[in-house]
């Protein structure tokens, strides 16, 4: 069942990109679709089968938190996309083109640090599932998924070369924050494993979400339209509708480690901290107005 939803959500994700971008290279983008597709539901049974063979690492935070708060990511980025979609509005701008980008970019940046979250708990935590699954091919298989990841990253990038503007990438924010994400990941102690406290808990969850969500916000503002007149967006600033969300969400998250929270509450805090922190930079907060004029630097 989970893997049906994401994989109607993904389609509607890659619809709405190939409706807006399909006069250049529509071969090309439905294979990109294709691809992002299968590394989802690739992760999701990858994950699904390490937990029921009771490999301890992936279900540990942060790796834990890493695999939930992106999950709620491309979930948010598939229902923006569908809203989209179905709206009708501004079609024919180019900023549309640029925001379905982008989205593409951050869905897959979700994979990748999921990937890349579970191949560093696995390697921190080797004598608690060495006897359960073969390393070696462990490994290959999730190195080689992390591989085409990056490279689908990079392909849809160059294909795309003549719409944005490769030579406004900063490394201090595109390779930086992801570096530094993973390096986190690498020293951050984790829970239950180092410590079995409640405030370990609640610290590596909160790292989960960090390097989830700022290498996305600092990364998606720098891919801009080519040959336009853009500044470079504010990757850390929102609306007070933003911050609101923001809070809420956090707060929700934060009053389930100590009271039972409903489901349908946690998932919608979750869609609240992807909204507050993701919308702006993806075109789903804001009117089109606004947004033509953040990416024509009006």
């Amino acid at each position: 069942m989970l893997v049906r939803k994401i994989a109607i959500s993904w389609r509607c994700l890659g619809t709405e990109y190939m409706n807006v971008m399909a006069r250049d290279k529509p071969t090309g983008l439905w294979y990109n679709s294709v691809v992002m597709l299968a590394l989802v539901i690739a992760h999701v049974m990858i994950n699904r089968r390490l937990v029921s063979l009771g490999v301890a690492p992936v279900g540990t935070d942060p790796c834990d938190g890493v695999n939930a708060f992106a999950f709620f990511a491309i979930v948010f980025i598939a229902i923006g996309s569908i809203v989209r979609l179905f709206s009708g509005h501004g079609s024919s701008f180019p900023v549309r083109d640029l925001y379905s980008l982008r989205s593409q970019q951050a869905a897959l940046f979700a994979i990748f640090i999921t990937f890349m979250a579970e191949i560093i708990a696995l390697a921190r935590n080797p004598a608690t599932w060495i006897g359960i699954v073969s390393p070696t091919r462990l490994f290959a298989l999730l190195g080689g998924l992390t591989a085409v990841t990056v490279a689908a990253q990079l392909l849809i990038l160059v294909t795309q070369r003549n719409e944005i503007s490769l030579t406004s990438l900063r490394w201090t924010r595109t390779v930086v924050p992801i570096v530094v994400a993973l390096v986190a990941l690498t020293i951050c102690p984790e829970w239950p494993t180092d410590s079995p406290s409640r405030t370990a808990h609640i610290l590596t969850v909160a790292l989960g979400a960090l390097v989830v969500y700022v290498p996305m916000r600092l990364v998606l503002p720098e891919i801009v339209l080519s040959g336009s007149d853009v500044n470079h967006e504010k990757a850390a600033y929102g609306t007070a509708r933003e911050w609101a969300l923001l809070l809420i969400g956090i707060s929700v998250d934060l009053f389930g480690f100590f009271r039972h929270v409903p489901i349908l509450g946690a998932d919608i805090a979750q869609l609240f901290i992807a909204y507050a922190l993701l919308g702006p930079p993806l075109g789903f907060a804001g009117g089109m107005k606004n947004a033509m004029q953040t990416a024509h630097g009006n």
